[in-house]
């Protein structure tokens, strides 16, 4: 039985919704992700503060690093 480490991403994760911004078919990184993920709805956003998943968690790093003892 394989350890959860040797999992790759794809078998972890599945996206659904990917938020770009207007210009991320312009770097290549961007043409990546998309060519990856074809089937994801695409969310235009101005900048990644306005990612309403990211509102709200001030201070989960620090409480998450602390948790990991690191």
């Amino acid at each position: 039985m394989p350890m959860l480490y040797e999992n790759n991403i794809a078998q972890l994760l599945t996206i659904h919704e990917i938020y770009q911004e207007a210009d991320f078919l312009d770097y290549a990184r961007g043409r990546e992700i998309l060519a990856k993920y074809p089937d994801a709805k695409l969310i235009e956003i101005r900048t990644h503060n306005e990612i309403p998943e990211l509102i709200g968690f001030a201070g989960q790093v620090e409480y998450w690093l602390q948790i990991q003892g690191l």
